[in-house]
């Protein structure tokens, strides 16, 4: 599916969407890619530190998102790592909500370029427990973001009792720490 920049509606009675990270070990480097959701209100802001769901916040408020685990290195087929979304457990006061992707801070010098098959995809599943589905979108990030450390992957934002999905792929400089800031979290 890939790239696109304008947003479509998803399916009036789409209730759970899977966001899923993997990528493969390359010439015997293991590198950590993580995956994160922010849940912003009306500002463009998180209401609170759940709203940031990432490997150290597992769950954010009413269960609407959950983070799957962190794989510090690729290995295994699949999925390497997950969130899930179950949009109608979404509080009203929530917007947008927005995935990222990014390289481990500990592999300051890596892009996307040198992690082998890094991909991005968004599923619509049956249930909670499935991660397999209706494929929405999937990003090849080793070669469409092959400069980028850490970028905006999707978002999907609430229009009426819809929600709308666009894929900014927007590169992100500074890293998760920007994303924070910029999302309302204090970095330390």
């Amino acid at each position: 599916m890939g790239f696109f920049s304008s947003k479509k509606e998803l399916e009036p009675n789409a209730e759970y969407i899977c966001a899923e990270l993997s990528w493969d070990i390359f010439d015997n480097k293991a590198f950590d890619l993580d995956i994160s959701a922010f849940l912003l209100n009306k500002n463009g802001k998180v209401c609170s530190d759940n709203d940031f769901v990432f490997y150290n916040n597992g769950f954010s408020d009413f269960g609407a998102v959950s983070y799957g685990g962190d794989n510090r290195t690729g290995e295994g087929d699949g999925a390497d790592e997950n969130i899930m979304i179950r949009l109608k457990k979404v509080p009203g006061e929530i917007e947008k909500i927005v995935l990222c992707v990014s390289v481990s801070d500990s592999n300051a010098s890596c892009t996307f370029h040198n992690v082998k098959n890094a991909c991005f995809k968004l599923n619509e599943v049956p249930s909670e427990y499935d991660k397999d589905g209706k494929v929405l979108a999937s990003l090849d990030l080793t070669q469409s973001n092959a400069s980028s450390a850490c970028l905006i992957a999707c978002e999907l934002t609430r229009s009426g009792n819809s929600w709308l999905l666009a894929l900014p792929c927007e590169n992100v400089r500074g890293g998760l720490p920007e994303l924070c800031e910029r999302f309302g979290l204090e970095v330390e």
